[in-house]
């Protein structure tokens, strides 16, 4: 990353500037040397701003508040258990929106250009079977909640990556050639950090800034 940025400071501080403008407070993770670094490096932060998330014309956005957290009591678990879950839920939460984000924005983009039909004439194959199996392996089992109308949210976030992928030329507008590369980069990312909370452990501070960054970085891009 600090080549990409073109200044002399770690990928960690870089992140660590950002994180601070998202009002993470990066100091309680921060070591002594660090904290010297972090504070030369906030002296150029608009540098690192614009490098790391060009600005966008302004639009209206949706805000949405998660609500208060239930009270739930369970005598076999320690008080760990539940702190986790509650910061494990805000991240679960980014994720959530995260792929979705990705999906609606192939379907925009897409349904734009080629139809209705874009899933036909745009998809391979092998995406399209892995859709059509999971579809009707969750209609046998009756219990589940049918996740969408569309295939496209039967299919994970790799796939989707490869759906942006194959259609580049169709994402050009908002994704260059550089920051598709940047994208794959970050999907990865939050894929194998997605399977630690998939599985019910909980994410390092390290962990959870990504993926906020990650997302906001996301948001940049498209807006």
């Amino acid at each position: 990353m600090k080549d990409e940025l073109g200044f002399g400071f770690s990928d960690n501080i870089a992140l660590y500037v950002i994180a601070a403008e998202e009002g993470i407070d990066v100091f309680s993770y921060l070591s002594p040397e660090e904290i010297e670094e972090y504070r030369e490096a906030v002296k150029i932060r608009p540098r690192v701003i614009e490098r790391i998330a060009p600005s966008k014309p302004t639009q209206s956005v949706k805000v949405i508040k998660m609500p208060n957290y239930p009270d739930i009591k369970c005598p076999n678990l320690p008080e760990k258990v539940f702190s986790d879950a509650r910061k494990m839920s805000e991240v679960y939460y980014q994720l959530y929106l995260f792929e979705n984000s990705l999906r609606y924005f192939i379907i925009e983009t897409l349904e734009t250009k080629y139809g209705k039909n874009w899933w036909k004439s745009q998809v391979s194959t092998g995406i399209k079977e892995n859709a059509e199996s999971r579809e009707k392996k969750e209609g046998k089992n009756r219990w589940y909640t049918k996740r969408g109308v569309h295939p496209i949210f039967y299919i994970d976030i790799d796939d989707l990556r490869k759906i942006i992928t194959q259609n580049h030329s169709d994402f050009k507008n908002k994704l260059p050639e550089d920051e598709l590369k940047w994208l794959e980069i970050r999907i990865k990312e939050i894929k194998d950090l997605r399977n630690i909370v998939a599985h019910h452990n909980p994410l390092e501070e390290d962990g959870i800034t990504q993926i906020k960054l990650n997302f906001k970085q996301w948001i940049n891009q498209i807006s």
